[in-house]
């Protein structure tokens, strides 16, 4: 991968609700429709690659994890997300992976009057199109299926009933994730916002209006 410096000031995170001035609330859609082209071009960077073994990657991923979340997790809470992502083997057409940035949120978006770049892609690698829309998914479209609904006119592409699983398998990785690294780097607040919002998504409180999707 190769980078280059991109002008611009970091992008606003936005309102916590879909209330407040119109004309703010239809900046923030546009940012984040302009964000969701800008990750359709990163994922349409190499072609699609069949991936059979997904499960069991994300399965041995979580595995190595449950061992740094002795009293940050209940066992119950590692019982119910070992299982979300086991539930994958039984999607029954194996999910492709393309070229993801694995943090893709507003923290890592730029704006230069009115364009939007890109910054931090340590974390970047091989996944399924969904795992980038897990820290969204996460934190801000629960209270904002707005901004959701405009990413993914951005992104041109409308989640199927099998992306809702793939999303929920990813999320739910994700946050477990989010969990251990917060307690590693003494944020607690954003451990207890990625508790809160692991189990937001255990309990089935994660569904966004206007993302039924389609069936496959």
């Amino acid at each position: 991968m190769i980078l280059s410096a991109v002008p611009g000031e970091a992008a606003p995170w936005p309102a916590p609700e879909a209330s407040g001035a119109l004309a703010d609330l239809a900046a923030e859609r546009r940012l984040h429709r302009a964000a969701g082209q800008i990750l359709r071009t990163l994922h349409d960077a190499a072609p699609p690659e069949p991936w059979p073994g997904c499960t069991t990657v994300k399965m041995a991923e979580f595995d190595r994890l449950t061992l740094a979340t002795a009293g940050l997790l209940t066992p119950r809470d590692v019982e119910r997300a070992g299982a979300e992502i086991a539930a994958l083997a039984n999607i029954r057409a194996a999910p492709a992976r393309v070229p993801c940035h694995h943090d893709y949120t507003p923290r890592n978006w730029v704006v230069d009057r009115g364009a939007v770049g890109v910054l931090d892609f340590e974390w970047s690698g091989l996944d399924i199109w969904v795992a980038d829309l897990a820290r969204l998914y996460l934190g801000i479209w629960p209270s904002r299926p707005d901004l959701a609904e405009a990413f993914l006119v951005g992104y041109g592409r409308e989640l199927t009933r099998t992306d809702r699983q793939l999303l929920r398998g990813c999320a739910v990785l994700t946050a477990v994730w989010l969990v251990v690294q917060a307690h590693a780097t003494r944020q607690p607040s954003f451990e207890d916002a990625s508790r809160v919002a692991l189990r937001r998504v255990l309990d089935g409180r994660a569904w966004l209006p206007g993302l039924a999707g389609s069936a496959d």
